[in-house]
């Protein structure tokens, strides 16, 4: 076991030191090919670098002149625009006038939700009506308010006029008629 051990760090050593050197002998390599600008303002001090601001022979050699050479200098009217890299812009978008809101659609009076059940004549109140709502009787007279929704007006032959105070619109209900009963009551009847 112990063979075995001193064998991989071995190993590991050498891999080690294999890795060093290769590291090393890349950054010699990139080091010799690094081309030095003539507007650097890293120059060394040599004989490739003038001192009248020329590109040594070699990096002239590497540059293409005649595709720099058709650009122009800019005005300074280009300059000032072209300097400012960070100025502010106005991102938000100017919205078109829309049209005007459509008017809201009238409200409209519901059927009333009672069916009637009878009346009871010649009580100490006057006539009195009973009209039920799901499971609840309401007993009324004319001119009195049903829940403060709705209040009974007169009575004719067939129907009951009732008035649906929210709007103040009147609304008949017919003494034959039996309210619709919505699914959620759980009632299939008009009870």
């Amino acid at each position: 076991m112990r063979s075995v051990s001193i064998r991989r760090r071995t190993a590991m050593a050498a891999g080690l030191a294999i890795t060093a050197w290769l590291a090393i002998q890349v950054d010699d390599r990139e080091e010799e090919g690094v081309i030095q600008l003539a507007h650097s303002t890293q120059r060394t001090p040599g004989p490739s670098n003038t001192g009248d601001g020329a590109a040594s022979p070699e990096l002239s050699a590497a540059l293409n002149w005649s595709a720099l050479s058709g650009r122009t200098r800019l005005t300074p009217e280009q300059d000032s625009q072209s300097a400012d890299l960070f100025k502010s812009h106005d991102w938000v978008v100017a919205s078109k006038p829309s049209e005007a809101p459509a008017p809201p659609p009238t409200p409209v009076v519901p059927d009333p939700p009672f069916s009637y059940l009878g009346k009871l004549a010649d009580s100490p109140a006057g006539t009195t009506y009973f009209l039920s709502e799901n499971n609840k009787v309401h007993s009324v007279v004319a001119g009195q308010n049903i829940d403060n929704v709705w209040r009974l007006d007169t009575e004719d032959a067939t129907s009951l006029n009732l008035t649906y105070l929210p709007l103040g619109q009147p609304q008949t209900l017919l003494k034959t008629a039996r309210p619709a009963v919505s699914a959620e009551d759980g009632h299939q009847g008009a009870f």
